[in-house]
């Protein structure tokens, strides 16, 4: 149960037993709802089963047509996230869903509860320069920082070089930055290298996107 944002668009009813017995897609509603968080768990046959009857029937949409469809059929149960929950959905829910976890609280609302499985890069320690700043940021290991960074994310192997400043950037794995460049709501993808003395600026509202391997 969730307060409804504009990001989220279906929702369930639910009997007393947390059985579905509706889904509404893209419903007006206000204050407390069962939101839907993309995330369905069924055995490998009637996922089959449920994708062979909706193209017999022309359906293109698989919660809407094949699940919403089912849920007087079958039984279809609910299970109740109670902890941290975001969607990403755009590139602007992206970016402010990252530099949400600068916030401590979110963080830990995240990541202190059970493990998290990944694979194991492990790089030397992130290097600071003599003249670095670095305030209210998460840097992954084997970057270079040597100078400003501000409310920004930065992935593994990113280079922040002199006179740089960066502020509330997403910056992912193998960014590299030349001398004094000004960069403000950036998200680059991997692998990005912008030129010294560049300027670069979006909006919290509409982030800048750079692709993979671009140079700038």
């Amino acid at each position: 149960v969730a307060d409804k944002i504009d990001v989220l668009y279906v929702v369930f009813k639910m009997d007393d037993q947390n059985r579905i017995t509706e889904i509404a897609i893209d419903p007006r509603m206000h204050g407390k709802v069962n939101i839907y968080g993309n995330t369905l768990i069924m055995k490998r046959n009637m996922l089959s089963a449920l994708v062979t009857d909706s193209i017999s029937h022309g359906y293109k949409h698989f919660l809407k047509d094949a699940v919403a469809r089912s849920v007087k059929r079958f039984k279809v149960m609910a299970y109740e996230h109670k902890g941290y929950f975001e969607e990403i959905s755009s590139l602007e829910r992206y970016f402010k869903v990252n530099l949400d976890l600068l916030d401590t609280d979110i963080r830990n609302s995240l990541f202190s509860v059970g493990e998290v499985y990944t694979q194991i890069k492990d790089s030397a320690p992130t290097k600071y320069g003599a003249n670095a700043i670095v305030k209210n940021s998460l840097i992954s290991d084997g970057c270079i920082i040597e100078g400003e960074v501000y409310n920004s994310v930065l992935s593994r192997g990113v280079k922040i070089s002199r006179g740089t400043v960066v502020k509330d950037c997403v910056l992912m794995k193998g960014t590299l930055t030349g001398e004094n460049v000004k960069l403000n709501c950036i998200i680059t993808d991997k692998n990005v290298v912008i030129r010294d003395r560049r300027t670069l600026s979006g909006a919290e509202t509409h982030p800048f996107y750079i692709p993979k391997d671009t140079v700038i």
